[in-house]
């Protein structure tokens, strides 16, 4: 019989080695990148709290981002440890944001790829969370319901009494509004170069009440029933990208040398920018070039829903590479869009308005205008280059019917 001291020590040697197995798979998880450049993401609501288990792709929390919110789940089944973000606050991407004690034959790979190094013996990190998860959050969480405006967080509706002197209130942005202050602190790095045309739509004007009236006798793709101008605009924009490329490039300075060069893409994806319950917001249309104008507008449609409820994806609004901008729809004639980050072009529509001008034997007739205003990246896109792309355009929706020409 062996020795009982024997028997004991190997108890509590057994007994340490399981309890030292079980610390080690209790991992910080890291917020993933979800692509765009986004480095923070606000948490808007968590679905767990600490000691709650959970399963495999079982949601942890909702985060917004600049463009869009984002479900986040679990990879793993486990148990919840720490949370380290309150809601309302902003979460860092590559950082940690939950701790799980992860049960199960995970792979290793897997764990690595979505868990913190252990933390360095010189120091303890600081604690993030300061409140308790039972804290309500501020703004609104119900799934139809917009982010709230900067009115709802706080700005006055109407003006105080203020025995006529001047007084001024502070109000912090929304997450929305800082990461457009963000957005556009760095397309100041880019020196734009305007180029502005007028564009006759009287044929284009003609074309679409005739397409609308057959879209309103028949059941077509996508439940269209009416088309906008800006669905030809878009195609119109993806048919000059074939004559002229360098608008659909990005530019990337080389982080070691500094040299930049022309990254070229072969797929058209124009980014529309929507003017949504919580601001600008550019969604995406993917593969232009491969679409019919009925397409488009099915396409469109979808996206302006998914805004005006605040349900478009990071899907939705990743991956443009040209941006058109239809300010006209709310009303003025001429702007100076603003270069997306990762373009080298956009495109401003203001209003279409109804003029007169000299027909044949110089008669006076109606002519239905509106102004086309490119912004370009002077780095790389010349004045010469910028003029003749327009001048494609402005020729196809001139002359809509040549876009049957195009058709694949």
């Amino acid at each position: 019989m062996a020795d009982p001291q024997m028997r004991g020590a190997y108890y509590v040697a057994a007994r340490d080695f399981h309890s030292t197995r079980r610390m080690q798979v209790i991992k910080p998880v890291l917020l993933a990148d979800i692509g765009e450049g986004i480095v923070e993401c606000e948490i808007i609501q968590w679905f767990v709290e600490p000691e709650a288990r959970v399963e495999e792709f079982s949601p942890l929390c909702e985060v917004q981002s600049d463009k869009a919110s984002v479900e986040i789940t679990s990879r793993f089944a486990g148990v919840v440890k720490k949370l380290y973000y309150d809601t309302g606050e902003m979460a860092k991407v590559g950082k940690p944001f939950v701790d799980i004690d992860i049960v199960g034959d995970a792979k290793k790979e897997d764990l690595d790829a979505l868990t913190a190094p252990e933390p360095s013996k010189n120091g303890a990190s600081e604690p993030l969370n300061k409140q308790s998860l039972g804290q309500p959050y501020g703004g609104q969480t119900s799934e139809n319901t917009p982010t709230s405006t900067p009115e709802a967080e706080g700005t006055p509706a109407s003006a105080p009494v203020t025995n006529g002197k001047q007084t001024e209130t502070t109000v912090a942005l929304t997450n929305n509004q800082l990461q457009m202050f963000k957005a556009m602190t760095r397309s100041l790095s880019i020196p734009h170069f305007l180029y502005a045309d007028e564009v006759d739509f009287s044929q284009l004007y003609e074309l679409r009440q005739r397409l609308n009236n057959v879209l309103s006798q028949s059941a077509v793709e996508g439940g269209v029933s009416k088309l906008s101008y800006l669905p030809f605009i878009i195609k119109a924009v993806s048919l000059a990208l074939y004559k002229f490329p360098v608008l659909n490039a990005r530019v990337e300075i080389d982080p070691e040398t500094s040299k930049p060069t022309l990254v070229h893409r072969s797929q058209h994806n124009i980014g529309v920018a929507i003017d949504s319950p919580i601001g600008l917001l550019v969604p995406v249309i993917k593969d232009v070039g491969s679409k019919n104008v009925l397409s488009i507008a099915s396409e469109l449609a979808g996206l302006q829903s998914r805004a005006a409820a605040g349900k478009l994806s990071v899907q939705d609004l990743s991956g443009g590479t040209i941006t058109v901008s239809n300010i006209g729809n709310i009303g003025g004639t001429y702007l100076s869009p603003v270069i997306v980050e990762k373009e080298v072009a956009i495109l401003g529509i203001g209003r279409m308005r109804t003029v007169p001008a000299f027909g044949e034997d110089d008669k006076v007739i109606k002519k239905q205008v509106c102004n086309f205003s490119w912004s370009a990246d002077h780095r790389v896109i010349d004045g010469a280059t910028m003029a003749r792309a327009a001048e494609v355009v402005r020729q196809i929706v001139e002359e809509p019917d040549s876009m049957i020409l195009h058709l694949r």
